[in-house]
């Protein structure tokens, strides 16, 4: 899968690709701001292993070096029934945040991250 995004009139491209056998990467793809101050603004996906348990990962990558900068578990949760979205700033530190939800056979989980961080911030 790859993404592609504009910053500082600047176009950067991404491929994701797993890293292990069973792991499902890319239900939700979102770009952040720029966390370094590297003038590339930051990307952040859902990540699903299977062979290790049924655990879904926030991961937050560097969009100029790809090196991870947070990685956000939720034990138990799959991805598939799940979805990623930008919460704006929703800790008033300047950067946006992200929103992550997790259908469940009954109701369901939503949490909101902070991008800088990988703190929850809500639930």
């Amino acid at each position: 899968m790859a993404c592609t995004a504009s910053a500082h009139a600047q176009s950067v491209e991404w491929t994701l690709e797993p890293q292990i056998l069973a792991q499902y990467i890319g239900r939700g793809v979102l770009v952040l701001d720029d966390l370094d101050a590297d003038r590339t603004p930051e990307y952040a996906y859902l990540s699903e292993r299977r062979l290790t348990g049924e655990d879904t990962h926030v991961v937050i990558r560097s969009g100029r070096t790809q090196a991870i900068h947070r990685l956000v578990t939720f034990p138990g949760l799959l991805a598939d029934d799940s979805a990623l979205s930008d919460a704006g700033d929703f800790d008033g530190d300047g950067l946006g945040d992200l929103l992550v939800g997790f259908a469940q056979p009954v109701g369901g989980e939503v949490h909101v991250i902070a991008a800088d961080d990988g703190a929850i911030l809500a639930s």
